[in-house]
């Protein structure tokens, strides 16, 4: 994606992006090449949750057959749904459980299919939050959600940085007024920054 804002907005676009006029030169973009990044970075994203997927049920000593199929989770041509952050109740990251037979027709579509990729954790107090957390991650033990409903641990900003790259649509649903600062969608910016430091990115 820096590749690409070099390209078109120049090399300082990271100074002046503060700028709401600066930006509007994006819609100079050949949509071609906007949509070709994205798949790119989405690629990524898939190949970085299947190595992190894989390595977690290595801690579990989970059987050859497993590793495989988790290897090869995700599919490009899903539409891919992501959330990244804190495991807080008035965030909701299970109210797509709240119908459970529609999110199952939702994935398994065959003309449209749709998954989902989740990461975060809870704060050590909030008990409720843990249990909202394990109830997400236990979708993954799922037969009919099993590959495309993916949970990866170990939540920090890198992990934050290929989901904002990376996934079609971002999750966000919280309780009106619960949301004080809106600090979980902070990380996109914070997001660029790293992966600008550490030259991560298309």
């Amino acid at each position: 994606m820096f590749r690409l804002y070099d390209r078109h907005l120049g090399s300082g676009w990271q100074i002046r992006g503060g700028e709401s006029s600066f930006w509007d030169a994006i819609e100079n973009i050949d949509d071609a090449e906007l949509w070709e990044t994205h798949l790119s970075l989405k690629a990524r994203l898939l190949e970085f949750v299947r190595l992190r997927v894989v390595e977690q049920a290595e801690r579990r000593v989970a059987p050859a057959e497993a590793l495989q199929r988790l290897s090869r989770v995700l599919s490009p041509d899903a539409l891919t749904i992501g959330f990244a952050r804190r495991f807080a109740t008035y965030k909701r990251a299970n109210l797509i459980l709240a119908d459970i037979e529609r999110l199952a027709s939702m994935v398994n579509d065959p003309k449209r299919p749709v998954q989902f990729v989740f990461a975060g954790t809870a704060h050590p107090r909030d008990d409720p939050g843990k249990r909202l957390r394990q109830q997400i991650a236990e979708m993954m033990c799922d037969a009919e959600f099993a590959d495309k409903f993916v949970f990866v641990e170990d939540y920090d900003i890198n992990v934050g940085r290929h989901f904002v790259q990376g996934v079609d649509v971002w999750l966000n649903n919280p309780r009106r007024l619960f949301e004080a600062s809106g600090t979980s969608g902070q990380k996109v910016a914070e997001s660029l920054r790293a992966g600008r430091l550490v030259g991560g990115s298309v």
